[in-house]
């Protein structure tokens, strides 16, 4: 009889809960997923497998971190200009996944793949790579709870820059044999944007976009998009931009308006030449335009006067134009992988670059893989110090 009893208690009790469920309008149901985090109103959506955004996500008007990564979404509904109180957006990841949860592809890459396997195979702490997340906008933050594993490539081929990376190092330590560096960044350019293709993207921005006059954080890393909508420019609050792994091969002029812009990631695109809105965003402090189809550098980089961290390894540079030794708080420079032969003499004024760095991670000049000729390369073997020595006193 108290079993009977105990039985009727727990009906009553499902019947009460589902009571209350049916009372939930529809965006109280999707409410209850929201968080208070550091004084942010957050909800979390990545990988939920959404292959389009739920209608009822547009009544709450009070989120302000809003994380879509790791869908299947194709499009974003111009609905998103009711979320006006959004200071981070992060679309990121975005394809058809299978039903292994993994990318319906043959081969998967990922712009940070070399830090990711850096982190595996031990040469770099959790701490390290979740620091360089923060401080870099390579990586997003572990706060905005995006699941780094989902990235992490399993088999060699799927880091193909990290493997040639290891490769030409140990040879040129070990043999000394000299390898044609150029044709490997070529290859690895050549097949790395044609990768991101082969699958369904987010393939588009709406202009609805620019309504979003908080936001400061916007991540659209590894997705599909051809072009960004000229509407991001009034956006003028962002700090934090992520393009990488598109297909873009140009920005709108307005993004010229984005002067507080402070960290910008356009690597692993179809970029053949700087984008001219980029040399007004004075404020950046990073820039990442690393594998795209570059052949030369601007003089107007001089104008990026307050950059520290400029990445442009696996591009098709020729030379460096002077004014690059302008931009003295440079802390990395990474020109890794390219065609560059020489180097201005006024280099040496980049007196923040410690040293002649090889692993990724590292702070410093990565330039030794470049075809550089005599007595260049020669010089380099003593080192940093040994470099700007002998640019200083005028190549004597």
């Amino acid at each position: 009889m108290g079993g009977n009893l105990c039985r009727e208690e727990v009906k009553e009790e499902k019947g009460k809960s589902l009571g209350r469920e049916d009372s939930l309008t529809s965006a109280d149901r999707i409410r209850r997923f929201t968080a208070r985090q550091s004084g942010y109103n957050v909800l979390s959506l990545a990988r939920r497998g959404l292959k389009d955004i739920p209608g009822e996500l547009w009544e709450l008007l009070e989120l302000e971190k809003l994380n879509l990564s790791l869908n299947s979404l194709k499009v974003l509904p111009p609905q998103l200009a009711l979320l006006s109180n959004l200071v981070v957006l992060n679309l990121w990841g975005n394809q058809v996944y299978g039903s292994d949860g993994e990318p319906e592809t043959s081969c998967r890459t990922s712009g940070f793949a070399v830090i990711l396997t850096a982190y595996e195979q031990g040469s770099c702490s959790e701490q390290q790579l979740l620091s360089l997340g923060t401080e870099t906008a390579v990586l997003p933050s572990a706060s905005d709870q995006l699941h780094l594993s989902a990235d992490k490539p399993e088999q060699p081929q799927h880091f193909m820059k990290f493997s040639f990376w290891l490769f030409i190092r140990g040879f040129e330590q070990k043999l000394r044999v000299k390898l044609d560096i150029l044709r490997v960044a070529r290859t690895f350019q050549m097949f790395a944007p044609d990768l991101s293709s082969s699958f369904l993207s987010l393939s588009s921005l709406p202009a609805e976009i620019g309504e979003l006059r908080r936001l400061r954080v916007l991540f659209v890393y590894r997705n599909r998009l051809t072009e960004v909508p000229e509407e991001l420019g009034a956006c003028t609050q962002l700090e934090v931009l992520s393009l990488a792994n598109n297909q873009l091969s140009s920005l709108p002029s307005s993004l010229s308006n984005l002067t507080r812009l402070r960290k910008l990631n356009l690597s692993h695109n179809l970029i053949a030449h700087v984008p001219g809105c980029v040399y007004s965003m004075k404020a950046l402090v990073f820039l990442d335009l690393s594998s795209n189809r570059l052949e030369n550098l601007a003089e107007n980089i001089q104008a990026l006067v307050e950059l520290k961290i400029l990445i442009m390894e696996g591009n098709s540079l020729h030379s460096l134009p002077k004014a690059l030794c302008f931009l003295t708080r440079l802390e990395l420079l990474n020109l890794d992988f390219n065609d560059i032969k020489d180097v201005p003499q006024e280099m040496h004024q980049l007196s923040r670059l410690e040293k002649l760095a090889c692993h990724p991670l590292d702070k410093g000049l990565h330039i030794i893989h470049n075809p550089l000729l005599k007595p260049l390369k020669e010089v380099m073997e003593g080192g940093l110090g040994a470099l700007f020595s002998y640019l200083r006193v005028g190549r004597e």
